[in-house]
């Protein structure tokens, strides 16, 4: 059984699973939305309240987790520590107020954690390219049977980014979602990303774009699925459209630029099969700890069942 914690531009969220095999179980799954993107965004920083919010956050966390059997979670930060230049104290706090490590990852190892959640650490049987939708930022792997990891690349680009961009109104106009996805594509445009015969969507604004049509989060995805969602938001308010799917309220207002930034990049490889994934950088993190223990971050590439070429791109 281990537990990880996750530092996102949008949320902080928390899985506990037992590890069977290579099959995750999960015991607990629960997240609180922070946005801590947005402030970094706004003010190159978290700020002492935020700090103080996100180590509020983590401790709970860690709580939860040392009664359900792991008293010493891993804690991972993605892109708004990365950002942030007050990511120091707020290591620093978290270790006063936990005993642990904040870990920030690097962009790389956040997307190969996430390919592994993805694929279990089992050989891919084409050319995969997992697609994780964050808040500030895209992240990509493309996977290869022969060559094992071949390449990861950061989009800067994300719902939140193209939120606080357009700001559009609630609900957006016709033409406000028009320029979200003109925006989505120009940040698009000129990436070095290849095409691949299967695309995995993964991460929260992935998922809750699923959920407003089919209610499920996972399995094959069509245009047809995005541009439903579209068609949803531009009809209904952020709140009550939360509210009858089931989605914290605070993430509802993102849900018209993630449908646009996942509209645009279908569009990048129409020939590609897509779906969506539930799996992502904290199931991926669950089996590297508990197959490389303290290694785990050397490790990434051979868990993945093949050797990085080293490449890495920012879009």
């Amino acid at each position: 059984m281990a537990a990880v914690v996750d530092v996102g531009s949008n949320s902080v969220h928390l899985l506990v699973a037992a590890l069977e095999g290579r099959e995750l179980r999960p015991l607990a799954d629960e997240s609180v939305f922070l946005g801590l993107g947005d402030a970094v965004a706004d003010r190159s920083a978290l700020g002492p309240d935020l700090r103080a919010e996100l180590v509020a956050a983590l401790r709970r966390y860690a709580e939860a987790a040392t009664v359900l059997g792991d008293p010493a979670p891993l804690l991972l930060a993605t892109e708004p520590l990365r950002a942030a230049a007050d990511a120091g104290l707020a290591v620093a706090d978290c270790a006063a107020a936990t005993g642990l490590e904040l870990v920030v990852l690097t962009a790389a190892e956040e997307g190969l954690l996430t390919a592994l959640g993805v694929t279990g650490g089992r050989p891919v049987a084409r050319s995969t390219l997992v697609i994780d939708l964050g808040g500030g930022s895209t992240d990509c792997v493309l996977l290869d049977p022969a060559a094992g990891v071949a390449a990861d690349w950061t989009i800067p680009t994300g719902s939140a980014r193209l939120t606080r961009a357009l700001r559009p109104d609630d609900p957006p106009a016709a033409g406000q979602l028009a320029r979200l996805r003109e925006l989505a594509e120009a940040a698009l445009a000129g990436s070095p990303v290849p095409p691949a015969a299967e695309l995995v969507f993964v991460g929260g604004t992935a998922s809750n774009v699923l959920r407003v049509v089919r209610g499920v989060t996972a399995g094959p995805l069509r245009a047809g699925d995005v541009a439903a969602v579209l068609a949803v938001v531009a009809a209904e308010r952020a709140a009550p459209l939360a509210t009858r799917i089931g989605l914290n309220p605070r993430r509802a207002p993102l849900l018209p630029a993630g449908a646009a930034l996942l509209a645009a990049l279908l569009d990048r490889w129409p020939g590609a099969a897509a779906r969506g994934s539930d799996a992502s950088l904290r199931e991926g993190a669950v089996l590297a700890h508990a197959t490389a223990g303290d290694a785990w971050r050397a490790r990434l590439a051979q868990l993945l069942g093949g050797a990085a070429t080293g490449e890495r791109g920012r879009a």
